[in-house]
């Protein structure tokens, strides 16, 4: 095995356990907080403290990385998390938990960071794609496996944690087989000697490559924070609102590699518009179609496809239009939109369903994804490299 396709699938590898990690995690949290008697408001408080970690780490990953390299910063977050894992259930408090979350969020964001940037790296230009759609889908299908472990708190309450954690140590083990990297500072190449000048060279190149990675963070979390409220207010029950995230969020993990695949032919813009285009037709439908449970559904599984791409496919587009020195700016900037996105994206939720409770919830989702389309119909790739 070559030494790039060696690293690739370690890097897959580990993403898989720490997106079982964060799966697990996010629900038994919210349910044991829940079982404590914490309102849901506060419970949701307690769940973006994470969000809140990576908008705090994002501004100090590019130094970093340049001081360390991509292996030590991906040991320390796995390690980091591991050991948070284990402080969890055993203290049992609601503050405690808050500020557990918010290092957790942090040491996240350093690992994920350190791997997204190693693998843009390392991933040839005909398969940026491809490479990218791998790692969305193995933390994608990690983080949909994660939920099942939660009913392992009723063997005990310290069980669940202490596996992923364990999970998260072996990713420590996994990752000690790879070599030292580095990447080169890019003050030496490119003669951007602030943070401000790189990020302002990045907007001016390519503002349009950060809509997806912003958009995907506030359609998330409006989808899974305050869609349910809305579907519980309009009288839905519990089983069918599940079907609906199910299936929702499961189209978005079987889209990942054919889109990913599909944009290393097409070109990423292409795919980009028509996979934005698809998920404004998807809520528009679904917006038309309230009455009717069978239609919504089909509906909200075509904007599920399209969503579930949005994130790796923009970080991608980001890297065919930037020089490659720049891409651990890039990568940053992407965090926080993504963080940003988290932040904004339940709020304009409860908002909308406080103020506007008589219209249907998916006129908002539509709403967004077509700003998202409409950013990228405007924006013009400057940078040559990759598909167009």
């Amino acid at each position: 095995m070559k030494k790039n396709e060696f690293i690739f699938f370690t890097l897959i590898s580990i993403t898989f356990l720490s997106g079982l990690c964060q799966g697990l995690l996010l629900p038994l949290l919210s349910i044991l907080l829940e079982n404590q008697g914490v309102s849901a408001s506060s419970n949701g408080m307690n769940a973006s403290a994470l969000y809140l970690g990576i908008l705090i780490a994002a501004p100090f990953m590019e130094t970093s990385l340049y001081k360390f390299g991509f292996k030590p910063l991906i040991i320390a977050g796995t390690f980091g998390v591991a050991i948070l894992l284990l402080i969890f259930p055993m203290v049992q408090s609601y503050f405690v938990w808050l500020g557990l979350r918010f290092s957790l969020g942090i040491f996240n964001h350093v690992f994920h960071y350190a791997t997204v940037v190693w693998l843009t790296t390392i991933a040839p230009e005909k398969k940026r794609g491809q490479y990218l759609s791998y790692y969305g889908f193995a933390f994608g299908l990690g983080f949909s496996l994660g939920p099942l472990m939660a009913e392992l708190r009723f063997i005990s309450i310290f069980f669940p944690f202490i596996l992923t954690s364990g999970f998260s140590f072996l990713s420590c083990f996994l990752i000690c087989w790879l070599g030292a990297e580095k990447i080169e500072d890019p003050n030496k190449t490119i003669g951007s000697t602030t943070l401000g000048k790189r990020t302002v060279q990045i907007f001016h190149l390519a503002w349009f490559a950060l809509l997806p990675p912003l958009g995907y963070g506030i359609l998330e979390t409006c989808i899974s924070g305050s869609f349910p409220i809305f579907l519980t207010r309009n009288g839905l029950e519990g089983s069918s609102i599940s079907l609906i995230l199910t299936f929702f969020f499961l189209s978005g993990l079987l889209t990942q590699l054919p889109i990913g695949r599909l944009s290393d032919y097409w070109g990423r813009k292409k795919t980009l518009v028509i996979l934005t285009a698809s998920g404004a037709i998807g809520f528009l439908g679904a917006a038309l179609a309230e009455p009717f449970f069978n239609t919504t559904l089909f509906f909200y599984i075509i904007a599920g496809g399209a969503l579930g791409s949005t994130y790796s496919l923009g970080v991608t587009y980001l890297t065919d239009s930037i020089p490659k020195p720049l891409l651990p700016t890039g990568n940053m900037l992407c965090s926080i939109c993504f963080g940003v996105g988290s932040l904004v994206g339940p709020v304009w939720g409860g908002l909308y369903i406080q103020h506007l409770p008589g219209l249907n919830f998916s006129w908002l989702l539509f709403i967004i994804f077509l700003a998202i389309l409409a950013g990228l119909i405007l924006g013009k790739q400057r940078q040559p490299g990759g598909p167009k």
